[in-house]
């Protein structure tokens, strides 16, 4: 499964990605802005997405828009608050910075099981 990162920290991105990685996850990025982001969406549709809200100075709500219209479900890895983010987005999954990799790994996995669900219950509709 193919995760997208977008950080704009380096630090974060490299761990976050040699986490993945660990955990047998192919990475897509990591992309530190929203045309760094956009580009790689151009070319791969990754299962699941990670974005940090604020990308110096610019905030991912486009790659999420994106992400959206492609299906792919994602989480904000944020320090910020739910209460920062447009209404269409306030109820995206959110983990909470700084997060250890025990909790990156759940909230991957809480997304994954989500997302199963819902294609389940439109199936059976």
């Amino acid at each position: 499964m193919t995760v997208l990162i977008v950080e704009d920290e380096w630090i974060i991105a490299e761990i976050v990605e040699q986490q993945l990685r660990t955990a047998g996850y192919d990475v897509l990025g990591p992309a530190s802005n929203v045309a760094a982001a956009m580009k790689l969406l151009d070319k791969v549709k990754p299962h699941f997405a990670i974005l940090d809200v604020q990308l110096r100075g610019e905030r991912s709500y486009a790659v999420a828009g994106a992400l959206l219209a492609l299906g792919v479900p994602f989480l904000f890895a944020t320090a910020y608050t739910a209460s920062v983010l447009p209404e269409h987005l306030a109820s995206r999954p959110q983990l909470s910075k700084p997060f250890a990799t025990s909790a990156l790994l759940a909230a991957l996995s809480d997304l994954q099981q989500r997302t199963e669900a819902e294609m389940g219950s439109q199936r059976g509709a």
